[in-house]
Parts: structure tokens; C-alpha cells; sequence
């Protein structure tokens, strides 16, 4: 089973800064403060999930893989055991910078993430 969904961020992604505001109504903002913990170091943190893929079977988001992932340890093992490899993703467009800026885009703001 592949980690990721695809190669580059899908169209809808939140990382996206050209994402249209349609696409950034379908996440809650609940969503965005329970999902903090994947840009926080230690063991067992979540991946931010690609919002495509299934509950049953999450497949990590490749925007948060090209912004936020290396400091996941779980991303950092799959990468160092090969399930992973960077220099397969990319995107053609602009992503934001952190999850704060990422949340933020997208109506959520959030208190200091403890990284």
C-alpha cells in the first residue's frame, strides 16, 4: 500500500493558496485544531490525512508531506525505510508555509502549536 495520496497536492487541497473558498468550507474548523498534533515531534502523532482517501485506510495528504512532514517521526520512518520518497512529490503551485498559515487561510485560527 502506498503512504501518500499521489504526487502532487490534489486540486482542493488546503495547503494550497489557489484553492477556491468552496474547497476550504468542506473542512471543519474542528478539524483543524484536532488535527494540530501532526505538526507536534514524539512518537505516534498523526499524519494529516488526504481529505480523498478513506477513514478506514488514510493516506497522508502530500501538501502537509511537502510542508510539514519531516518533522513527523512517523514520516521520517517511512522515508528512512523507503515507503517514502520526497523527491517523488512536488507542486506546481504556492503551499502554505506552516499549518498555522495553512489554518489560518482557511478561517481557523489557532493558539501557539507546541512543536
Amino acid at each position: 500500500m502506498k503512504p501518500f495520496c499521489g504526487v502532487t497536492p490534489c486540486v482542493s487541497c488546503p495547503w494550497r493558496k489557489e484553492i477556491r473558498v468552496e474547497a476550504r468550507e468542506m473542512f471543519p474548523k474542528e478539524r483543524y485544531v484536532a488535527m494540530q498534533a501532526c505538526v507536534q515531534q514524539g512518537l505516534g502523532k498523526p499524519i494529516f490525512a488526504c481529505h480523498k482517501s478513506k477513514e478506514e485506510a488514510p493516506l497522508a495528504c502530500v501538501g502537509y508531506l511537502l510542508v510539514e512532514g519531516d518533522i513527523n517521526f512517523s514520516v521520517r520512518i517511512a522515508v528512512m525505510t523507503g515507503r517514502l520518497d520526497f523527491s517523488k512529490l512536488f507542486c506546481k503551485g504556492e503551499l502554505h508555509g506552516s499549518y498555522e498559515e495553512m489554518a489560518r487561510a482557511n478561517g481557523v485560527e489557532l493558539k501557539e502549536i507546541d512543536r
